[in-house]
């Protein structure tokens, strides 16, 4: 079990990895069109992803380093996933600002004729990615507030 746990953590991180190669490939060929650097928060976005992806090519690779050491599963189980659950609030309200912004980049580029043909279709699915995130999200927070409600 646990090292099946182990390998669904490095394929997330793998996908991870994978998506964040491409979302900074697409933020980085639209900053090398001039008129596109001028998208307001383009590069706040940009490095975000950027640490993002070094955060993610980190963990992957202590995963394959540390992991053979110490019970990698069994950290994340014990360590991890409590002080995530402790700070969910926080670390949920985070990621829906960080959405809101790339959405809100995305939108701006896509208005701009000059910068929706540097990739116009991988545009238009990050925007309708980013989109179903953001209601996603409002979704969450709806469906949490009737479970308070309800006795």
């Amino acid at each position: 079990m646990d090292k099946a746990l182990g390998n669904a953590l490095r394929l997330i991180t793998i996908y991870v990895i994978i998506s964040n190669v491409v979302t900074v490939k697409y933020l980085y060929d639209v900053k090398k069109v001039d008129e596109c650097n001028k998208t307001p928060m383009l590069t706040l976005v940009y490095d975000y992803y950027i640490l993002e992806l070094g955060l993610a090519i980190t963990f992957l690779s202590l995963s394959f380093m540390i992991g053979k050491v110490f019970n990698l599963p069994k950290t994340i189980t014990h360590k991890v996933i409590p002080k995530v659950a402790k700070y969910n609030n926080l670390i949920f309200l985070i990621s829906f600002v960080i959405n809101c912004i790339y959405f809100y980049v995305l939108y701006e580029i896509s208005s701009k004729k000059i910068c929706i043909d540097v990739h116009p279709y991988l545009t238009y699915y990050l925007l309708y990615n980013t989109s179903s995130t953001i209601l996603s999200f409002i979704y969450i927070v709806f469906m949490m507030g009737f479970q308070r409600f309800e006795v």
